[in-house]
């Protein structure tokens, strides 16, 4: 359970100290630049249950499941406020509220990397679906220089977990974008060249994303390349029934589409071509 309690004067006093929370990846906690003291698993856990929810209270029973799991000691409750008290000490008394039902992290949500991600990826992703990929590049780039790692790693709460998924999968996306603004900027087949490693690199990172594929081919034509084009087709389309029993989407059938065109195919002939390789 959860429950909103954000207030602007508590927000006020907490900034007072330079707080960061570092959730991509490794948890980590910096008071002024500096790492704070007694950095343990256990208070490891209780930071990144709280930075999952800033400015929400998490009830207590919540906060010993995640940090304890199944071997809950007996005193699991008192143990759980002398770790409060020891990170209260570290980071000061206003950064953890008490509450009626547990604890918040009262801050500004901004100080959260996790935070700071989804709002640039939000950003660039937009701008980018609105056709502007100068203005989403950026964003985008930020963003995907803040993941170091799994998300919220080792912490075995539910919710937190279908979070952790949400990340990752946005994080892809950024990926992906950051690659549509290479591909955007590139002006000239020499520039698409060197492009193509960069996107066959991206292939290879997470080879069932069909997203992936799609840019690959279109990068290749950008660079004035369409048989290898045609030849990033048929691996994708191998690859997808294959590994993942899809066949090819409409993204990868229009590249193929713009790749038989490139190479100077008679339009009957693509329109052929294309509902073959659409059965």
């Amino acid at each position: 359970m959860t429950v909103n309690i954000a207030g602007a004067s508590t927000l006020a006093t907490v900034r007072e100290q330079s707080i960061s929370i570092t959730v991509l990846g490794d948890v980590q906690c910096r008071v002024n630049g500096r790492s704070a003291p007694g950095m343990t698993r256990t208070v490891k856990r209780l930071i990144a249950m709280l930075a999952g929810w800033p400015g929400t209270a998490v009830h207590r029973d919540r906060l010993v499941s995640a940090i304890w799991g199944k071997t809950v000691p007996s005193d699991a409750h008192n143990s759980l406020q002398g770790h409060v008290a020891a990170l209260r000490r570290s980071v000061g008394r206003s950064w953890i509220l008490t509450t009626e039902e547990g604890y918040a992290r009262m801050a500004d949500p901004q100080s959260i990397d996790a935070e700071r991600f989804m709002s640039l990826a939000e950003e660039g992703l937009q701008a980018l679906w609105a056709g502007s990929g100068a203005a989403a590049q950026e964003p985008l780039v930020q963003a995907r220089d803040l993941w170091r790692g799994v998300p919220f790693a080792d912490v075995p709460d539910p919710e937190l977990v279908a979070r952790r998924e949400r990340l990752a999968e946005v994080y892809e996306r950024v990926r992906e974008g950051v690659l549509e603004c290479r591909l955007a900027a590139a002006r000239t087949p020499l520039e698409a060249s060197d492009v193509v490693p960069w996107a066959k690199e991206e292939v290879a990172r997470s080879p069932l994303r069909e997203r992936r594929h799609e840019l690959l081919m279109r990068v290749l034509i950008a660079a004035d390349r369409p048989a290898e084009a045609m030849a990033a087709f048929h691996f994708a389309e191998s690859y997808l029934q294959a590994h993942g029993g899809v066949q090819p989407g409409p993204g990868l059938l229009s590249a193929h589409r713009d790749a038989l065109t490139a190479r100077g195919v008679a339009p009957r002939s693509v329109d052929r071509l294309t509902r073959a390789a659409q059965s």
